[in-house]
Formats: C-alpha cells, sequence, structure tokens
C-alpha cells in the first residue's frame, strides 16, 4: 500500500513531493490484481459472523479472516519461501491425507498456524477496507513530475515486474527523471521489506 500511496501523493501534490520511492507497487492496480484482491476478500464476505461488517460485541468473522489471509499470504510470498518456511510429509504420521479430507499435510497444518498468528491482531473489516483501497487506487501518471526510483521484486505475484516496468515507460515519456532497481530472493512481494538493503545505498544516492 505505501508504493501505491507514494505514487498517489505525487499525483496529487506536485508541487510539495520533491521525490518517491516506491516499493513493489504501480500506480494503480491492473485488472488481474483488482480480480485477486476480491478474492482475498472473498472468504471475510462469506462468513455469516461478518454481518455485513456488524460483528462488534460479538463474535468476530476469524475463520473467514483466517481463510482470507492464507490466500493473501500465498499470493504475496513465493514457492521459494514456501520451501524453506515449511515441511513435507502428512502433518500427523498415523493419519494419511489420502485417506481422509481432514487429514493435512505438514504443510497445511503449518500455513494454518502461521496464518493464525497473524490474525490474531487484525481485524476484519479493516482487512476489507485495505482490499479495496488498494483496488481503488488510481494515481494519474501524467501528474507525477517528481524524480522516481522504482523497485521491484523479481518473484512478485502482487505487482509484476513487467507491470511495474510499464508504468515506469509511461512515467519517462511524460518527462519524469525515474530509475529503477530489482530485489532477489525468496520472499515473492514480501521481497520489498525482507530485501530492501540490497538496494540500500542506491536509495541513500537517490535521496542525496
Amino acid at each position: 500500500m505505501g508504493g501505491l500511496q507514494a505514487f498517489e501523493w505525487a499525483a496529487s501534490h506536485p508541487e510539495m513531493v520533491e521525490r518517491i520511492i516506491p516499493v513493489v507497487a504501480t500506480p494503480a492496480p491492473d485488472l488481474y490484481l483488482i480480480a485477486w484482491l476480491s478474492v482475498w476478500g472473498q472468504p471475510v464476505l462469506l462468513d455469516p459472523k461478518w454481518n455485513g461488517g456488524h460483528y462488534y460485541g460479538k463474535e468476530a468473522p476469524i475463520e473467514g479472516l483466517k481463510t482470507a489471509f492464507k490466500v493473501a499470504t500465498l499470493d504475496a510470498f513465493h514457492y521459494e519461501w514456501a520451501d524453506k518456511t515449511f515441511h513435507s510429509g502428512p502433518a500427523i504420521e498415523a493419519d494419511d491425507p489420502r485417506t481422509a479430507w481432514g487429514n493435512k499435510f505438514k504443510v497445511e497444518a503449518e500455513l494454518d498456524a502461521f496464518v493464525a498468528r497473524r490474525v490474531a491482531t487484525v481485524d476484519a473489516n479493516n482487512f476489507l477496507y485495505l482490499v479495496k483501497a488498494n483496488q481503488l487506487a488510481s494515481a494519474d501518471i501524467s501528474r507525477i513530475k517528481a524524480p522516481t526510483f522504482a523497485i521491484t521484486s523479481a518473484t512478485d505475484a502482487i505487482f509484476y515486474p513487467a507491470r511495474v516496468e510499464e508504468a515506469l515507460a509511461k512515467l519517462r515519456a511524460n518527462g519524469t527523471a525515474v530509475e529503477s532497481a530489482q530485489l532477489t530472493g525468496p520472499n515473492g512481494h514480501w521481497n520489498g521489506v525482507f530485501s530492501i538493503s540490497q538496494v540500500g545505498e542506491k536509495i541513500r544516492s537517490f535521496l542525496q
């Protein structure tokens, strides 16, 4: 969301914003991302306990939120992250996943535990508003004049590097000074957080 906001601030206040460093983001989501974001929010909307958003003082739609976070987590990370984070085989040796729907693989049980820890401090409505805010983001490229240093992630499946480059080409065509760099690592979109030190010197140079 921060990268989208950087583009938005530069477009909304070109007289104030001197330069921007959007990290793993485009000025607006493409149609594919808008559709994926709807998938992120759908489990919450389908949870009866969401109750149209009126669940305060009642039981929150935790199960829907867990499923939503599971989808968002897998979309935001990468298979290399899964390889490094989870384990193979059945969750319980005696419960073969081939013999019953309730018998899980270790990766399923471990992902469930990972997601449960994350949603413990998340509000379902807040999550839905974040989904909608990302869908509605739309910065006018023609108004962005601030020198831009855009950072992408090679394994990002949310803001694909090729889509970021398309936006940067439009910025350059508009006369905006644009630089870019790409992060590597096993964390997909989250390389924008975990691997940002890879471009630390370039960020320092750009800001100076």
